[in-house]
């Protein structure tokens, strides 16, 4: 399976058809939208952006890129496109950034991000313990461990539904830890909330593919 993701931003009056046109033309394509977020465009409270997260069997992304915004008056610029030519939307334009992504990398990044987070650290002093926990892994599970990277993972074949709740499941109870009095190496030895922690990220890498 191959995954991409596509980022649009349209002027917020548009968004409605825009995303009926984007899912007619995955559906026709036999392209499946995993997830798709819309937000309010920081840079112009005026347009709303949305990200989708897309499955295909055979990758043939440039061929749905054209399909949902066309092919004539567009410009390209590697895999971005705009309707209009113009980044800077107006009533009529939209934007895309159409991005396939790269499994493997994406796969080295989620087990390396796994490789700071374990029962590892209790044998290490306090210094190893904030660099491996508060630095590492606390930056890249935000990315990594998130719930639309593990769903594209899954798609991929790199990961099982399994291991994507269990990881998804980690990043939560991290998170539930932030700004409180057990965010600080030395709790670290003595948590049972963070020996929990600590023992699932072994059990997510000892069950995962050698």
């Amino acid at each position: 399976m191959n995954t991409a993701s596509l980022n649009v931003i349209c002027r917020t009056e548009k968004w409605h058809s825009v995303n009926e046109h984007i899912l007619f033309s995955c559906f026709r394509a036999g392209i499946e939208v995993l997830t798709s977020e819309a937000s309010e465009y920081w840079k112009d409270l005026r347009c709303t952006q949305a990200f989708f997260y897309l499955v295909s069997e055979n990758g043939e992304w440039k061929t749905l890129f054209d399909a949902i915004f066309g092919s004539e008056n567009n410009t390209v610029s590697g895999n971005a496109l705009t309707c209009g030519g113009n980044p800077i939307l107006y009533e009529n334009e939209v934007f895309g950034d159409l991005c396939p992504n790269d499994s493997d990398q994406m796969y080295e990044y989620f087990t390396d991000t796994l490789r700071h987070c374990g029962l590892f650290l209790l044998a290490l002093d306090d210094e190893e313990i904030g660099w491996h926990l508060f630095e590492e892994f606390d930056g890249d599970c935000v990315s990594f461990l998130d719930e639309n990277t593990l769903k594209l993972l899954c798609a991929a074949g790199k990961i099982t539904s399994e291991t994507a709740d269990a990881a998804l499941l980690l990043s939560r109870k991290l998170r539930a830890l932030e700004q409180t009095d057990l965010w600080n190496p030395s709790a670290v030895r003595t948590s049972g909330r963070w020996r929990e922690i600590l023992a699932l990220s072994d059990e997510i890498k000892k069950n995962l593919p050698v």
